[in-house]
């Protein structure tokens, strides 16, 4: 049902060109780090990267940059070198995060383009469930034409994102307290379809996980089509 993934938390450092990254950046004050941005060499490329890390708490591998960039790999390897370097990006576990630094500087300098999208389906998560098994379990994740591309971590829950094959779609899986939605970015009717499919088996991931680990627990999605997700 699922494809195997190449960019899973166990192998997440592998074919990446940055790899050599040092994750480890010198914290300093406040004061320290409110740092006069214009004295920073930030390129064109540098910008769209850190304009994407910029949102909210999120990571990204280095496969998800080049999918949600639509950036070369060598291109991409010499922006995360640079901001690297500057002290504006860290490497994590889950992927690549900005600094304090790079936090202020993403706040004071640049807007984030919203993307709008269409909840698709949504489900109860029971009490008892951990969220944290089920953000671990998707993340990194392949859905046959999903690509993996990054998480967001923010004050009200997590969102892990995928987009197609072909770039015409984007597929979110939010978790907001005790319910998981699915959403898609998709605008045709083709693609509408390809996203509902694509959610329906991110789903079956989600309720295979349940059943394995919680036995008996039945999860029934509830099709949204148009209507906004609570």
């Amino acid at each position: 049902m699922v494809n195997q993934p190449d960019d899973t938390f166990a192998d997440k450092h592998e074919n990446d060109p940055a790899s050599h990254l040092d994750s480890t950046v010198n914290s300093s004050s406040a004061k320290q780090e409110s740092i006069v941005f214009d004295d920073v060499d930030v390129r064109a490329n540098d910008h769209k990267v850190l304009d994407t890390l910029g949102e909210d708490k999120s990571s990204y591998t280095f496969k998800g940059l080049m999918r949600k960039l639509g950036m070369h790999q060598e291109s991409l390897s010499r922006s995360l070198h640079r901001l690297n370097e500057l002290g504006l990006i860290e490497k994590s576990d889950p992927g690549y995060r900005l600094t304090r630094k790079g936090e202020l500087l993403a706040k004071d300098n640049f807007a984030h383009p919203k993307i709008s999208y269409t909840p698709l389906m949504q489900t109860y998560i029971p009490t008892n469930i951990d969220v944290s098994s089920i953000v671990n379990s998707l993340a990194g994740k392949w859905f046959k034409n999903l690509r993996w591309l990054g998480m967001i971590e923010g004050e009200m829950g997590h969102t892990l994102q995928w987009v197609s094959e072909e770039n015409s779609f984007r597929v979110n899986v939010r978790i907001v307290g005790n319910y998981l939605i699915i959403e898609t970015s998709a605008s045709n009717d083709k693609d509408k379809v390809q996203s509902t499919v694509s959610a329906y088996r991110v789903f079956e991931h989600v309720a295979k996980l349940y059943s394995n680990q919680y036995g008996n627990i039945s999860m029934f999605p509830v099709f949204l089509n148009d209507r906004e997700a609570n």
